[in-house]
Parts: structure tokens; C-alpha cells; sequence
């Protein structure tokens, strides 16, 4: 699991070894945006940005000072299939936002078909789609 809670891990993303370079490109844009808005780079304070990587991930994320999240229990505000289009290639990750608080929030993101299949379905129930361009 990839976790991003500041500054330096939103410039590094580039650098993480994500499966395809659009979704490192795509985070950075997305989380970048996001901090802007804030004006601060410190994501702890408001959110907590994670991908997951493969299916053990899933299980239990831990926040908040070791509060235990279980992905599977809570329900999501909202869920996204996501396309990301290149110029030549395009990969489809899910974006799946959980509000714990006025002031805090979960993001998580992976790749479609990483997870279980049962686990993807569940993660995807009243989903919206969109598509990004990167180029």
C-alpha cells in the first residue's frame, strides 16, 4: 500500500512504482489540486490518500492515530471508475472516497483488477465513470 500524507511523498509519486505511469501522473495532478485548495501540503490535517496495491491491502487501513478502518464495512460517499487516457494507452483505476468527519476524509484509489473480483464489485456499487486525459 502506497500511503501519501505530505508534500514530499505528492512530489516522490512520480518516483513510486506504480504498475503504469498514468496513475502516478493522475495522483499527483489529483492530490496536488486538492492541496491547493488548502493551501497546505500537510494531508494529515484533512485527509488521508492511499493505493492500494493488492488485496491484502484491503483488509485494514489504520488512521487517525492507529484507528482501525475496515474498507469493507464502511460505506463509501461516493466511488469512481476511473479511465485514464494517454496518448496511446490508457489504464482504469477506482477511486473510492470515505467522509469520517466535517474536516476529514479517506481516499483511496487502485488499479481495476488488483482486488478480488468480490471485492471490486463490492468497492464499485453505485459507482460513477469518468475519463481523464493525460497527455
Amino acid at each position: 500500500m502506497i500511503s501519501i500524507e505530505n508534500e514530499n511523498d505528492v512530489e516522490n509519486l512520480e518516483t513510486t512504482m506504480f504498475s503504469h505511469p498514468l496513475i502516478a501522473r493522475f495522483l499527483k495532478n489529483y492530490i496536488t489540486s486538492i492541496t491547493s485548495q488548502y493551501l497546505d501540503y500537510e494531508l494529515s490535517e484533512y485527509g488521508s490518500f492511499y493505493f492500494l496495491e493488492s488485496e491484502k491491502d484491503v483488509k485494514t487501513l489504520y488512521i487517525m492515530d492507529g484507528i482501525k478502518f475496515n474498507l469493507l464495512e464502511e460505506t463509501a460517499e461516493y466511488t469512481e471508475l476511473i479511465t485514464l487516457q494517454g496518448k496511446r494507452e490508457q489504464v482504469k483505476i477506482v477511486h473510492v472516497c470515505f467522509i469520517i468527519s466535517d474536516c476529514f476524509a479517506i481516499s483511496v484509489f487502485t488499479e481495476v483488477g488488483t482486488l478480488e473480483l468480490e471485492t471490486e464489485k463490492n468497492l464499485l456499487k453505485d459507482n460513477t465513470e469518468r475519463t481523464v486525459q493525460l497527455n
